[in-house]
């Protein structure tokens, strides 16, 4: 199923655009130094003061404007190219919330790469990982904004995460043991001082922050069409209906036969790559031949694999040479099939050929719909465990809840019960999903949208094809296909 085509060029060959794809790189890189790090710049520190983050949200919202004043390019992939980073930058600015506390999040997405960059590159990974914790107490203050012009959602998010914090240390520790006894001493000397701020930010937020923060969060932005989505709002919202009308009926139908005693012996590494192999077979049987590129599977140290899911896939970077690597977290041998399946078909597919061909502008800003679009096409066709239908009504309840607060129909308590009824949550589930809803709706919608869009792509051109076109927005396969 696959075609053959001309390697893609890197970057636009029209001129003008070449130049825009520079000033956005430069302009994404200063804002968020982790996309810059997985695109191949080195992994710096965040700047995350109120008046740094409020200079780089002017300068994506005028590249934004730039790419749209530019106008349609004659040459398809240039126009793609344009489209994903016009789209991408719009909603980073639109969804940006510059007055909640962010310290907490923005310190754990920190700290989960570099826990990850250990494995590839144990000496460079441990002494950034070391240099982040040490910075850690100063970034959280940094990050934190004043009480009245945020919201409670927002403050008990962020409340959230710094509870989770000290899991993630406790995984910083450990990959520290594996480190030359200088950087150890560094780190094991910084650790306690982090965790202590950790405590004093949870503090901060249930004695200063969320007394003070208005309860009812100020809709986050919804504008499907203007985002790029490829499909409105009122759209979205009835797909969102028949999705979870279908899989609540699926749901209630009668159930799989029993089929007997679940083995529940683990697996070793070599389980794992019979499975992976077996998985890959299928794939290719049934979407596309396998592309050139291959996981490694490696079992997750000890350190690391309480974070992990049984089987996950770890890209170090689309442009990056190490390779893709399958890490391996205690699996179960009965449900090898299933998981090296789903990850093999939802996540390594994309990921390889994002590697292999897509082009530098659609990497800058990558928007989910593809990549979304593409799982739930694979796992609608068998891949994965069967609970297809349930993970359906959870994506239909959360779009739902979306469009109801966006719309003031519903409050977030109200959402949350949506949710918990229409996906089996438990009611405090439910309501942090709902509040994290209520502060960004348009991620709750990419999903149903990425499904629409694959769906329509795929009636009229290859998996393979469709795949190595890079993470678009829904607009942007549109005018793919």
């Amino acid at each position: 199923m696959t075609e053959a085509q001309d390697p893609p060029s890197p970057t636009p060959e029209d001129a003008e655009l070449a130049g825009l794809v520079e000033m956005v790189r430069v302009a994404v890189g200063e804002a968020d130094p982790l996309a810059a790090a997985l695109l191949g710049a080195p992994l710096e520190l965040p700047n995350p003061g109120e008046a740094p983050e409020a200079a780089a949200l002017v300068r994506l919202g005028e590249l934004a404007g730039d790419l749209d004043q530019l106008g349609v390019r004659a040459d398809p992939d240039d126009e793609l190219d344009r489209l994903a980073m016009m789209y991408g930058l719009r909603r980073a600015v639109a969804a940006a919330r510059p007055y909640d506390p962010a310290g907490p999040a923005l310190l754990e997405r920190h700290l989960q790469l570099r826990l990850l960059r250990v494995l590839d590159h144990p000496a460079d990974g441990l002494l950034s990982l070391v240099e982040l914790i040490e910075a850690g107490p100063r970034l959280l203050l940094q990050s934190r904004r004043a009480p009245g012009r945020g919201s409670g959602p927002a403050g008990q998010l962020a409340l959230e995460s710094a509870r989770r914090m000290p899991t993630l240390l406790d995984a910083c520790a450990g990959a520290a043991r594996e480190a030359e006894m200088r950087l150890r001493s560094r780190a094991e000397a910084s650790l306690g001082a982090l965790l202590q701020a950790c405590a004093e930010e949870s503090g901060w937020l249930l004695q200063e922050y969320l007394p003070a923060a208005p309860r009812v969060a100020q809709p986050g932005w919804l504008d499907p069409e203007w985002a790029g989505l490829g499909i409105s709002l009122a759209a979205l919202e009835a797909a969102a209906e028949a999705a979870l009308a279908a899989s609540v009926a699926e749901l209630n139908g009668p159930l799989p036969p029993e089929s007997g005693a679940v083995e529940s012996e683990p697996a070793d590494l070599d389980d794992v790559k019979e499975a992976w192999e077996a998985a890959a077979q299928v794939s290719a049987r049934q979407w596309l031949a396998p592309p050139a590129e291959g996981a490694v599977a490696l079992a997750a140290p000890p350190w690391l694999a309480p974070l992990l899911p049984p089987i996950s896939l770890w890209q170090p970077g689309p442009r990056s040479p190490t390779p893709l690597h399958l890490l391996v977290a205690n699996p179960g041998r009965a449900e090898l099939p299933s998981l090296a399946g789903e990850v093999y078909e939802a996540d390594f597919l994309p990921a390889a050929f994002q590697r292999a061909e897509v082009r530098m502008p659609r990497l800058l800003l990558p928007s989910p719909e593809l990549q979304q679009g593409w799982r739930a096409h694979v796992r609608a066709h068998g891949a994965g465990p069967a609970n297809w239908s349930t993970e359906m009504a959870w994506r239909a309840a959360l779009a739902l809840a979306a469009v109801a607060m966006t719309r003031g129909q519903a409050t977030v308590d109200d959402a949350a019960g949506l949710i918990a009824a229409e996906a089996g949550l438990a009611d405090d589930q439910a309501l942090l999903q709902a509040m994290t809803v209520a502060l960004r709706p348009l991620p709750a919608l990419s999903f149903l949208a990425g499904v629409a869009a694959v769906t329509r792509a795929l009636a009229s051109g290859s998996p393979a094809r469709l795949l190595a076109a890079g993470p678009l927005p829904g607009a942007a396969i549109a005018t793919w296909a």
